[in-house]
């Protein structure tokens, strides 16, 4: 009797384990898609901390919500430890699992002016680039902070390959850099995966996918993804590949570049445009360097078997921005070379 109380504890807790990850899958063909809430650009805690507190209440009562990508600048300037440390504890607020990316900001700068270490950097300057080891510290503690094995990842949600790069260049001074050895990483991942259509998630966005005057466009080398060069080999190297989700440039919906022609990439990866989430963006395509606000809008994807809908949410407002929604397939993006941007429609719990 005492082994076979045994025997029957030890499948209990098998099936609690193996049992979780089965019914949120469930729970996503049931309802025929998967609903990922992206996030970028928080810089926590930095401005409108109410709102941005308030978007995350908002999130955790969308019923459909399947996981929530976070596309970097979690912190707010320096990735110190204070700022990992709230940065944890708000995300810890979501109710469903969340895939978190390094940005800029939480590796790249000096906690400390190195010049005068009695001088602790003033808010909002982040002139002083980090040297190598401090950058790797700030990548473990990245690593630490969200329990993660590595800062680069890749996820399945069938039938798509979900890739999670980060900015983790040690030495250059680009903002959004990847290192030879993640560059590496992501082309032997997409080798692997020919048949899978894949969506990348990385801060910065691909060259030449915003136009107009913002000081993002007349800046590539900062503000876009950088070897620009072998992103674009690898890129054509790989096919498969037709969404590029990414942030670091704070195009607010109310610009045109938001959802545009020009975000579709050697006429085949459509770049989304994520909102930064600190109330300082580029509210229009002539805004030059940006504009200080109160709103906060969040894109979704929803992941269906054949095509991916893009939504926009207005926190302020409490709506969905109708206007901007669209619809890609990868059928549709790398075969003939243009957006569909459809009526989609109507999904449970959310529209």
């Amino acid at each position: 009797m005492k082994k076979l109380l045994i025997a029957l504890l030890g499948a209990l807790a098998v099936f609690s384990v193996v049992g979780i990850p089965f019914n949120e899958t469930a729970s996503a063909a049931d309802k025929g898609y998967t609903h990922i809430a992206v996030l970028s650009d928080l810089h926590l805690p930095g401005r409108i901390l109410p709102e941005k507190e308030k978007a995350i209440e908002t999130l955790n009562t969308w019923n459909d919500l399947d996981m929530v990508a976070v596309l970097g600048d979690i912190c707010e300037d320096h990735g110190s430890i204070e700022e990992y440390a709230f940065a944890k504890q708000f995300l810890e607020k979501l109710k469903k699992p969340f895939s978190p990316i390094v940005g800029n900001h939480e590796y790249i700068y000096y906690d400390i002016n190195p010049f005068n270490p009695k001088e602790k950097i003033a808010k909002g300057k982040h002139v002083v680039a980090a040297s190598g080891t401090a950058r790797r510290g700030k990548l473990k503690r990245f690593k630490e902070a969200f329990l993660l094995p590595e800062i680069y990842y890749t996820k399945k949600v069938d039938p798509y390959l979900l890739v999670f790069l980060s900015t983790d260049d040690l030495y250059v001074s680009h903002r959004t850099a990847m290192s030879d050895t993640q560059l590496e990483w992501l082309r032997a991942e997409l080798g692997k995966n020919r048949s899978a259509p894949t969506i990348i998630f990385f801060h910065g966005p691909l060259e030449g996918t915003i136009g107009g005057g913002n000081l993002v466009d007349n800046d590539p080398v900062n503000y876009m993804v950088q070897p620009h060069r072998e992103i674009r080999r690898i890129l054509a190297e790989n096919p498969q590949v037709f969404l590029w989700v990414s942030g670091h440039a704070h195009i607010a919906p109310t610009n045109s570049n938001f959802s545009h022609p020009i975000n579709l990439y050697e006429q085949r990866v459509t770049n989304i445009h994520n909102p930064d989430m600190n109330g300082s963006s580029y509210l229009s395509e002539k805004d030059q360097k940006g504009t200080k606000h109160e709103n906060i809008w969040t894109n979704s994807l929803f992941l269906f078997h054949d095509r991916v809908i893009v939504k926009t949410y207005d926190h302020k407002q409490g709506i969905w921005l109708r206007n901007l929604e669209r619809v890609i397939t990868p059928v549709a993006a790398q075969q003939q070379g243009s957006l569909i941007r459809d009526t989609p429609p109507a999904v449970a719990g959310v529209f």
